[in-house]
């Protein structure tokens, strides 16, 4: 765990390094103090209403799995986005994957498969968004490859996961002729762990499940970006296309957040949301501001909520502690 750790803070500390590149006290001040707090908090509610839909879709995705509570998936989803802001190199996925498969007796590598395949729907609304900014701006050149990079990543993930689906027999009987040459006994050791991701992904076979599960992801994102553009309102940017900026920038922070980093992508965040914004004239210093406000807001949003849901969920930091270092 304290490898882990180390890792994410090297990478954060050379990405906190280019974001204050440019940095100048007096700017950073005045775009600070011109901050309307109270659109601050009214982000940070439409902020907390994206995981409501958040977990409706998780839950959709669970039913191949298990029927599960809307509540308990709402819960565990929260307590999973905390470990992320607590924790390194996004842990709170295995987190979250656990912490499900302990409340509700299910196979914990079913339920972290169905996190991948969440993150991948994440991924290709993301690039579908992208792919519409490109038609309509000239942006330049890193932007477009960007685009192409992560189209090809989870067009592929999703396609390598369709085929698993698909073809689960083929593919357990043809890695079991490759692995027989190892070992006699290892179709008996690689056969549950296939079956069971493969159920965590089972949603794709019900094609009206995965269309629903595509039109509330969409939704998910609209929202965020909803967030995004609230804030430029509070530090008073402005633009007849600042939706478009509010959703360019989401986009790229969290395509640059897919960095491995310290906890609560302190660095990748801030670095990434300066590149975005500052392609639209916004000052690097204005940005800076911009980006340590909605980081700061989104980590406390989710680590407050995060504990009550793992108040409710009667489950302990300390316990959650303890299974990270088993883990690691």
């Amino acid at each position: 765990m304290r490898k882990l750790t180390v890792i994410g803070v090297i990478l954060s500390s050379f990405f906190i390094i280019l974001a204050f590149k440019n940095f100048n006290l007096n700017d950073f001040t005045s775009a600070m103090v011109k901050v309307n707090i109270f659109l601050v908090f009214l982000a940070a509610g439409a902020f907390l209403c994206s995981y409501i839909l958040r977990g409706i879709r998780w839950q959709i995705m669970l039913k191949s799995v298990k029927e599960i509570p809307f509540l308990t998936s709402f819960c565990i989803l929260f307590i999973g986005y905390m470990a992320n802001a607590l924790l390194p190199l996004r842990l709170g996925e295995v987190i979250r994957a656990y912490v499900l498969g302990v409340k509700e007796n299910i196979s914990k590598l079913a339920s972290l498969s169905s996190i991948i395949l969440e993150r991948i729907f994440d991924g290709m609304i993301l690039v579908f968004f992208l792919s519409m900014l490109l038609i309509i701006y000239p942006f330049p050149g890193w932007v477009k490859n960007l685009g192409i990079f992560t189209a090809v990543l989870f067009c592929g993930g999703i396609s390598l996961i369709f085929m698993i689906t698909r073809y689960q027999i083929k593919i357990i009987n043809f890695l079991c002729y490759i692995l027989h040459f190892f070992s006699d006994t290892v179709h008996k050791k690689i056969t549950p762990y296939i079956e069971k991701f493969v159920l965590g992904v089972g949603m794709l076979k019900n094609k009206s499940q995965s269309s629903f599960v595509a039109v509330i992801s969409v939704f998910i994102w609209l929202n965020e970006a909803l967030v995004y553009y609230i804030l430029l309102i509070a530090f008073n940017i402005t633009s007849q296309t600042l939706f478009f900026i509010a959703l360019f920038t989401m986009i790229i922070i969290n395509f640059g957040i897919m960095i491995p980093s310290s906890p609560g992508n302190i660095g990748t965040y801030h670095y990434f949301c300066i590149l975005a914004l500052t392609l639209f004239g916004v000052s690097s210093n204005t940005a800076l501001a911009y980006a340590i406000v909605a980081n700061a807001l989104m980590i406390i949003c989710t680590v407050i909520s995060g504990v009550i849901c793992m108040w409710h969920m009667e489950f302990s930091i300390s316990f959650l502690k303890d299974e990270i270092n088993k883990f690691w």
